[in-house]
């Protein structure tokens, strides 16, 4: 290959590779904030559980009306992110929403046990 084909050549294949670092740097950064976000979303069910013990049935449903309408917009942004997704840190998502869901089955257990003392 002639120096000055393979000098382009070369030239190019750097830029590609800057673009590429550049996108799977931002994936990471949408994974990470996608994860804090789910955790922040797993504390507030938690407190919403606590409160609708507290609160009674009426308290709890308008409640949960608002938590599905969320969740629905979550799952919408998460599945757009997702498409875009490495297998890594669609594993990494995976985990964060099996300790959600964790969370959230132990949070009335924990409100039933507070409730009794």
């Amino acid at each position: 290959m002639p120096i000055g084909l393979r000098k382009k050549v070369d030239k190019t294949v750097r830029k590609a590779d800057a673009k590429v670092s550049k996108a799977r740097a931002k994936l990471d950064r949408d994974a990470e904030t996608l994860l804090a976000s789910l955790s922040d979303k797993v504390a507030d069910a938690r407190t919403s559980l606590a409160d609708w013990a507290e609160d009674g049935a009426d308290a709890a449903r308008a409640g949960f009306a608002q938590a599905v309408k969320t969740s629905k917009r979550g799952v919408r942004n998460l599945d757009r992110k997702w498409k875009r997704m490495s297998t890594g840190q669609k594993a990494a998502v995976v985990g964060g929403l099996l300790a959600a869901v964790g969370a959230a089955l132990a949070a009335p257990k924990v409100v039933k046990k507070l409730k009794g003392r």
